[in-house]
């Protein structure tokens, strides 16, 4: 009697796990790559990613051995979804810059089938509005970018140590590298006095332009044309222009000199400040 119990028990064990619901495969995974820095919260299936205000691409795979997937095309305008044209299921989000000052959020949801099994995912982008630091840390990399073309050296020597011309050295002129100094032409003149009203002409380049193309934009400024007033200050009064314009005559050089300066948007003109763009400066002091 003994055997025969237990062999109903051993056959009640097998058929209930015969019977066990077997756990469902994952028919795909992903991989996710961003274009900069972002916040990423990945699963197997789903990922939500959280990015600042800047223009951006997020590059994702639906890799798996299933029979077909198929992308949702219900996503906001702000978001376009286009497939990598070298690499078997792998697509690119590209998202625009955020104009507004409100966060907006979008989700690409997608499908994986494999016979009679389909499994659902979505990618969740989260875009914020650029933080103060967001745009701080962009114009640090914009100066850097540009200086890297160059020797930088980090303290001003002496004037008759300093070295001349369109491929010398630039300079640091503040601690925290906000200001640079590229001497051109160091001029005859003697060096200005304080509270002395110096005329200059300057063209200046947008240096967020170059971080994005890699090439300097057109000049701004009275540098290239006599249609056009000089622009003044007075030296050690004057906060109009910032800081930075003035540096090199404080600093003693000759008030006839020409210079390159790539300035910090804290040490540009205080009505610029905000805006958080560097520039590259080209000034011309005149000593009549």
């Amino acid at each position: 009697m003994y055997e025969k119990f237990f062999l109903f028990l051993f056959l009640s064990l097998s058929l209930t796990a015969c019977w066990r619901e077997e756990p469902e495969p994952d028919l795909y995974h992903l991989s996710l790559g961003v274009d900069s820095e972002a916040s990423v919260a990945m699963g197997i299936r789903s990922a939500e990613v959280t990015i600042n205000g800047y223009a951006n691409k997020i590059d994702f795979g639906i890799n798996g051995k299933y029979d077909s997937c198929t992308l949702s095309d219900d996503f906001p305008e702000w978001m376009t979804v286009t497939e990598n044209p070298y690499l078997a299921h792998r697509f690119y989000i590209n998202i625009s810059e955020l104009d507004g000052t409100e966060s907006r959020i979008g989700k690409i949801n997608f499908s994986v089938t494999k016979g009679k099994t389909t499994q659902y995912g979505s990618i969740t982008v989260t875009q914020n509005p650029c933080t103060l630091e967001d745009l701080q840390n962009t114009e640090r990399r914009a100066m850097k970018k540009y200086l890297s073309k160059f020797d930088v050296i980090d303290r001003l020597p002496a004037i008759d140590e300093i070295q001349v011309g369109s491929v010398a050295p630039f300079y640091q002129m503040t601690p925290e590298g906000s200001v640079y100094m590229q001497v051109v032409r160091m001029g005859s003149a003697a060096p200005a006095s304080s509270g002395e009203t110096i005329d200059f002409r300057f063209l200046r380049y947008n240096l967020l332009n170059y971080l994005e193309t890699g090439k300097l934009p057109n000049g701004e400024g009275n540098g290239n044309t006599l249609d056009e007033a000089p622009s003044s200050f007075k030296l050690g009064v004057t906060s109009q222009w910032g800081a930075a314009i003035q540096m090199p005559l404080l600093a003693g050089l000759p008030a006839d000199c020409e210079v390159n300066l790539v300035i910090a948007s804290s040490e540009g003109p205080t009505a610029e400040t905000a805006a958080v763009t560097p520039y590259l400066y080209n000034i011309r002091y005149l000593n009549y």
